[in-house]
């Protein structure tokens, strides 16, 4: 956490005392605030950076990312989310492309890859050389092209489920076989072909047998012939 050095201290100085005081109480705070931090003490640092941010008035980008970064670390998600879309629109690249990339992760946790890829696209775009908003780019695009890869096997083997149920001969198409088997059994081929021809008019479903049907019918045409 950045302190302010005493080149700064000393040009607020010409601030008078209520300056001076302001600046000593930021200074503690951060020093408070950031100890606890490094400790991973979450919750004393959520307390101390509030504390800077809300009370002291502490607008460095800085320290409402470490805010957000607390609250992350504390699985106090919500809030981090809050702090980290403060952010977004922060002069400071290297901080807002921290914040996109923490807006990222928090989107991927909640399923939202597309909105996930989004953050992590302008945490790029903000700082190109935020290797892991990279790396957790490049991974997400994967993970998205797997699951539209099965996504569209599943589709695709649905559809193929469908079709078959579709063309599961109903009760009234296999009788009309077995009568036509029966009539093929006598010889009867041009009976038992004309027979299905009916039972195609009636029922799409007897499509399941057409390949019975074709035999029916090559057997059908030689026997004209004789």
């Amino acid at each position: 956490m950045r302190i302010f050095g005493w080149g700064l201290l000393l040009v607020t100085l010409w601030l008078g005392d209520g300056g001076l005081s302001r600046i000593a109480k930021l200074n503690r705070a951060r020093e408070e605030a950031a100890e606890a931090y490094q400790a991973h003490q979450w919750e004393q640092a959520i307390q101390k950076y509030t504390y800077l941010v809300d009370s002291l008035r502490d607008e460095t980008p800085a320290a409402t990312l470490n805010l957000a970064n607390a609250y992350f670390q504390a699985d106090q998600k919500e809030d981090a989310q809050r702090y980290y879309l403060r952010l977004t629109s922060t002069d400071d690249a290297k901080v807002r492309s921290v914040a996109r990339q923490q807006l990222g992760v928090l989107a991927h946790e909640q399923d939202n890859v597309e909105l996930a890829l989004g953050h992590l696209k302008e945490s790029l775009k903000a700082d190109p050389t935020n290797e892991a908003a990279r790396y957790n780019y490049e991974l997400l695009k994967r993970l998205q092209a797997q699951q539209q890869e099965e996504e569209k096997n599943k589709q695709e083997e649905q559809k193929q489920q469908d079709e078959q149920k579709q063309q599961e001969p109903s009760d009234y198409a296999k009788a009309m076989k077995a009568q036509a088997e029966q009539l093929a059994a006598q010889h009867r081929y041009q009976a038992a072909y004309q027979l299905m021809q009916e039972a195609l008019r009636k029922d799409k479903t007897t499509e399941a047998f057409n390949d019975f049907i074709k035999r029916l019918g090559e057997v059908a045409d030689i026997n004209n012939l004789n």
